[in-house]
């Protein structure tokens, strides 16, 4: 599979760093320029997959204020470089590739993308559900924030758990743009949640969506949960827009997680290709 084409990459782009700056303290930035540095800590069960924090994704516009910010950080932490139009990503990596103490891996996923409006799901949002199940949007209740934050370490992240806090009481209170969705079985054990980020791509016709985590726990899989919770909340997501409005969903999977990619298609996205990231590995971890 090739990279995507230039235009899907800077809307891509463009909505993950919109998301990314939805924590920090200037969310409005959503130029498309220079890079986001964004931390990142291994998960040693699995060394492909990195746990980000967020909070800390600070805009570079020279390699040089790169440096800075890998100068800052303490030892063992690494860093995802989402390069952006200006200069190309390959030119950041070459020369981000040289530095002292670092070195660089690539970071490979399959960009997928559908587009609805209100008439292409208005049969997802009358499905009925597997028997015993409920999606609600979720709040910042302690409840629900401990049913996610579960969710997340059962699916085998490593984020310390400051991170994984701050993070999810973010999303379900002030960050702007968010939306959680949580499924819970009728013993009201939590199966599956998905977040979803909003932007809008235009003034008058379009919006865009990030899907950020689809988590199913493991004794809900392989029972229809993942599909319907995913169809209705996207069907609520899509009527949240309007009618008219074209609303774009962007996801982002592992090119190994052929199931993953598999449920997907079934929803009607497509692989529109491949994005590349840099990451910053300080050498000896």
């Amino acid at each position: 599979m090739e990279l995507a084409p230039p235009t899907a990459i800077t809307a891509f782009l463009r909505v993950r760093i919109a998301y990314a700056l939805s924590f920090t303290a200037n969310p409005a930035s959503h130029e498309i320029s220079g890079a986001l540095c964004n931390v990142l800590v291994r998960n040693p069960k699995n060394p492909q997959h990195y746990d980000s924090n967020s909070f800390y994704a600070p805009r570079a516009n020279s390699i040089k204020e790169v440096e800075s910010i890998l100068g800052d950080l303490p030892p063992g932490i690494c860093v995802r470089i989402d390069a952006l139009a200006t200069p190309s990503p390959q030119v950041w990596q070459d020369v981000l590739a040289a530095r002292d103490g670092w070195r660089v891996e690539q970071e490979v996923d399959i960009i997928m993308e559908a587009t609805w409006t209100t008439t292409d799901v208005s049969q997802w949002a009358i499905e009925i559900p597997p028997q015993g199940y409920a999606l609600h949007r979720a709040t910042a209740s302690p409840l629900d924030q401990t049913a996610i934050m579960s969710l997340g370490v059962s699916f085998g992240s490593v984020e310390p758990l400051d991170w994984l806090r701050k993070r999810t009481a973010a999303m379900l209170g002030e960050a702007p743009g968010h939306t959680v969705f949580l499924t819970r079985d009728e013993s009201g054990e939590a199966g599956f949640h998905v977040a979803f980020f909003r932007l809008a791509l235009s003034e008058v016709d379009e919006h865009a969506l990030l899907a950020i985590m689809v988590v199913t726990g493991e004794r809900h899989r392989r029972r229809g949960v993942a599909s319907w919770a995913l169809r209705s909340a996207l069907a609520e997501m899509v009527r949240d827009s309007g009618p008219g409005v074209t609303t774009r969903v962007f996801l982002e999977v592992d090119p190994e997680n052929g199931g993953a990619r598999e449920l997907y298609l079934k929803l009607g996205f497509r692989s529109l290709g491949l994005v590349k990231s840099c990451k910053m590995i300080p050498i000896g971890l």
